[in-house]
């Protein structure tokens, strides 16, 4: 870990697996415990996305969350390899790459 960060709490090595789409971590015992993005999948209330979709049309909507699933997907590895010292700074050089990038650029990163 990085001296700059305060680290409050100690987290073991866990395995990460995807099951039916979903990820999960194993634990100590080796059970699956479900991501917070795979909770807060399953309790949401999808009603304001499902009128979205209906309103920008099915094709715009997948569009659009390819790109924000692309997006948050590099901002997440980003911050993944800064916390573990490595270079993070691995951006693509296209319109995401830089939606990603801009999200960050205000941090201490």
């Amino acid at each position: 870990m990085l001296p700059l960060l305060n680290q409050q709490y100690s987290y073991p090595e866990l395995t990460r697996i995807e099951e039916d789409g979903k990820r999960f971590y194993i634990d100590s015992k080796g059970n699956p415990v479900p991501s917070v993005t795979t909770i807060l999948d399953a309790v949401s209330d999808k009603t304001g996305i499902k009128r979205w979709e209906q309103r920008v049309g099915k094709r715009a909507a997948e569009e659009i969350k390819k790109q924000s699933t692309d997006i948050g997907t590099m901002v997440h590895e980003a911050i993944e390899q800064y916390l573990l010292g490595t270079s993070w700074d691995t951006f693509s050089h296209d319109t995401d790459g830089l939606l990603g990038k801009a999200l960050l650029r205000d941090s201490s990163m």
